[in-house]
């Protein structure tokens, strides 16, 4: 998530600390241009999703990374077949 879009959405820096409760305006500023992901996601879920967490802004270790993603799936595969019913 852009940090552009969260102040375009409530209307600048001062009003987003205000309606987030950040405490001070320094705290959107320390983000840079990505909100950090923690806080990426919390948005998208407060605002009801008028903001989306872009997972392309940010590295992934698990997502960039074929062996990791087919282990993930492989144990996703084997959790499913558990939790089907007889």
């Amino acid at each position: 998530m852009r940090t552009e879009k969260v102040l375009d959405l409530f209307g600048g820096n001062s009003a987003a600390t205000k309606a987030l409760g950040l405490g001070s305006t320094g705290t959107i500023s320390n983000w840079g241009p990505v909100v950090p992901r923690g806080m990426a996601f919390e948005l998208q879920h407060i605002t009801g999703g008028l903001l989306s967490v872009d997972l392309s802004c940010y590295k992934s270790e698990t997502r960039d990374n074929p062996d990791r993603l087919a282990e993930i799936e492989r144990i996703c595969r084997v959790k499913r077949k558990e939790k089907k019913p007889d």
